[in-house]
């Protein structure tokens, strides 16, 4: 049962991943929920991971989205340019996708159905 409601709490919101917000309430979720200090303890901190992860992509993507705008904006931007901008962006938002759902699959491993 908590699995399920981490899990929905880490995956609800706009559909793009868990929020700030997700995590905060899944933490707040185990802290009350997870009797065994050392899986709690344990499944606090994967949490706080992800909520790093998740701060330096919204930090990242604002910074990508500051320079799309800048250069969509000249007149001598060609569409190689914005692909320049854009593709690293795309390879890092499946990179940090990939180490969210890793620390999903650890977050899982600290939590049991007692």
């Amino acid at each position: 049962m908590l699995v399920a409601l981490l899990t929905y709490l880490l995956l609800s919101g706009s559909g793009a991943g868990p929020t700030i917000e997700n995590l905060k309430d899944a933490e707040k979720a185990v802290q009350e929920i997870v009797a065994d200090e050392a899986n709690r303890d344990a499944a606090v901190e994967t949490i706080r991971e992800m909520a790093d992860i998740v701060r330096d992509y919204n930090k990242s993507k604002t910074d990508t989205f500051v320079q799309f705008e800048k250069a969509s904006r000249s007149y001598e931007t060609t569409p190689a340019d914005l692909h320049a901008i854009v593709v690293p962006e795309r390879e890092k938002v499946l990179e940090l996708q990939d180490r969210i759902l890793k620390l999903h699959s650890e977050l899982k491993t600290h939590l049991t159905e007692d």
